[in-house]
């Protein structure tokens, strides 16, 4: 896996990038310059590289509340993390879980299963928050909650298609012939061979619960002050673009980073797991080398 990373400038930059905000997100915390939620008015809008009243630099300078731009940084990439992380394996768990069932099984579950899934997918996603938060209350774990309701949906349907096409081959007809039961046949047949694809689309899937997640706290309705969240500064710095950019700037800089990362990861993931787009990524180096 190392090997073939490395091959991959765009799969390497991917990882490189994402290790980064993960450490930062775990050990961060511990060497953040400044209390992230410490306010210090006399350091208010101080521009980066500004020195602090109290001794230190503001690297990325100051908010409103001369509160410390890149501590918050920090600690809101481990909150951004933390909820795309749990977000993930909730809806993937939930996802997978149905999306076997409705693949293997067949009958009235996999039509239960699909509707609910149509359903879901015509709901629109916002209003769903709207009304989830207004009845439950803003807090971290029902921010998790939400977006794990609106995600599972697509393991769902990928993983039922994927188990439709396994269940019907001929390895796994033979099991079933000699007498293999059902938990047999899913945990050393079918699973193994639909894992890569669930893998796939994780790795995409926390790239979008990212953006969501910053966009629910950018109206309000997601983590709630005086925590810290890369969306909420997005909020919090459109009103001084004009006379303070590095507000926004850096909170949006992150997102895109951690965005780019996990897609550039996803990509690569895509092409390490399949074989065939490996034995063809290799074909291709070959030629280009000759």
């Amino acid at each position: 896996m190392w090997k073939a990373v490395r091959r991959s400038p765009a799969g390497m930059l991917g990882w490189v990038v994402f290790m980064f905000f993960v450490l930062t997100g775990t050990v961060g915390q511990f060497a953040t310059p400044f209390d992230p939620i410490a306010q210090n008015l006399a350091d208010r809008l101080a521009p980066p590289g500004a020195p602090a009243s109290g001794g230190g630099v503001h690297l990325a300078g100051t908010d409103q509340l001369g509160r410390d731009i890149l501590s918050r940084l920090i600690a809101g990439g481990r909150i951004t993390l933390a909820v795309g992380l749990l977000t993930v394996f909730v809806g993937g768990t939930v996802g997978c879980v149905l999306g076997v069932v409705a693949g293997y099984y067949g009958g009235w579950p996999e039509r239960l299963i699909m509707r609910l899934a149509d359903i879901q997918l015509a709901f629109p996603f916002v209003l769903l928050a709207l009304i989830v938060i207004a009845v439950l209350g803003p807090s971290l774990v029902n921010l998790i909650l939400v977006l794990a309701f609106t995600s599972w949906v697509d393991y769902a349907r990928v993983v039922r298609g994927e188990v439709l096409s396994v269940r019907r081959r001929e390895f796994v007809e033979a099991a079933r012939a000699i007498g293999a039961r059902d938990a047999r046949l899913l945990a050393r047949h079918v699973f193994p061979n639909v894992y890569t694809t669930i893998i796939v689309i994780a790795t995409l899937q926390l790239a979008k619960i990212v953006i969501l997640e910053a966009s629910l706290s950018f109206l309000g309705l997601g983590v709630q002050p005086p925590t810290p969240d890369w969306g909420r500064m997005l909020a919090e710095g459109r009103d001084f673009v004009a006379t303070a950019w590095w507000l926004a700037a850096f909170p949006g800089l992150a997102i895109l980073l951690l965005v780019l990362s996990v897609n550039l990861m996803g990509d690569w993931l895509g092409t390490y797991l399949d074989p065939r787009l490996r034995t063809l990524g290799r074909a291709n180096a070959r030629e280009v080398s000759a």
